[in-house]
C-alpha cells in the first residue's frame, strides 16, 4: 500500500495550496493507512493534521523540509526524540535569520539527527544542485549525508510527473542509490489535495516569482 511521505498544506507560505485538514480527508478516502505532513522550516501545522488525522483514522506522520544553502532537505520524525531535535532545529534556523530566509547545514544537523529520517528530496532538495555539477559531486554529498544521519536513515527520494527533465534526474538518482547502497522511496511532493487546488496553488506560485498567470 502506497503512502505519501513528502506533502506540505497551506502552512508552507505560497507553495502549498490545501489544509491539514483537506489533505487528511483525502488521503483517508484514496484508503491511505497514513501520511506525512512536510510543511517548509515550520511545524506550525502539525496540531491540525495530528487532529485532522485522528478524526479520519489514519496515522499522522510529521516532520518539515529544513532549508541548506544548497537545497531542502525533507525530515521526518521518528519517535519523541526527532520531534525534540527537529524542534530545537528550526528553532535555532528562525532565531538565526528573518522569517523564510533561515538556512543550517549538515554540520549544525549532525548533533540533533537522532529519531530523525531523512529523505533527499526532489528538484528542490540538495541533490539536484549536485548532480547539475557532477555525478561525482552528487555521490560525495550522498556519502556525507549518510554519514550525518547514520545507516539506514536516509532514502534516495524518487518523484514522477510526467516530466522528460525530471525522468533525466530520477536515473541519475538510482544510478547514485545504488552506488551509494541506499533504498529508494517513491513519493510526490504534494502541494494540493485534489485535483480542485490547482488553480489556487498556480495563482500562489504566481506570487512567489512576482509574476502572472
Amino acid at each position: 500500500m502506497y503512502i505519501e511521505l513528502h506533502a506540505c498544506s497551506s502552512f508552507s507560505f505560497l507553495e502549498g495550496s490545501s489544509s491539514p485538514e483537506e489533505l487528511a480527508a483525502e488521503a483517508a478516502r484514496l484508503g491511505y493507512s497514513a501520511l506525512a505532513l512536510l510543511d517548509r522550516d515550520g511545524l506550525y501545522g502539525a496540531p491540525r493534521f495530528y487532529k485532522a488525522c485522528r478524526e479520519t483514522g489514519i496515522r499522522s506522520i510529521v516532520g518539515a523540509e529544513i532549508s541548506l544553502p544548497e537545497g531542502r532537505l525533507p525530515l521526518l520524525v521518528e519517535n519523541r526524540r526527532g520531534y525534540r531535535n527537529l524542534c530545537r532545529l528550526i528553532t535555532d534556523l528562525q532565531l538565526r535569520s528573518p522569517k523564510g530566509e533561515g538556512r543550517t547545514s549538515l554540520e549544525e544537523l549532525g548533533p540533533l539527527s537522532e529519531g530523525l529520517v531523512c529523505l533527499t528530496g526532489g528538484t528542490h532538495g540538495p541533490l539536484r544542485r549536485r548532480l547539475d555539477e557532477s555525478f561525482d559531486s552528487a555521490y560525495a554529498y550522498l556519502l556525507k549525508l549518510k554519514q550525518t544521519m547514520g545507516d539506514g536513515n536516509v532514502y534516495v527520494e524518487i518523484q514522477r510527473h510526467f516530466d522528460r527533465r525530471q525522468e533525466r534526474f530520477n536515473q541519475a538518482l538510482k544510478a547514485l542509490a545504488r552506488k551509494a547502497r541506499l533504498p529508494l522511496i517513491a513519493a510526490n511532493g504534494v502541494r494540493y489535495a485534489s485535483p480542485s487546488g490547482r488553480l489556487l496553488h498556480d495563482v500562489l506560485t504566481c506570487i512567489r516569482h512576482h509574476t502572472t498567470l
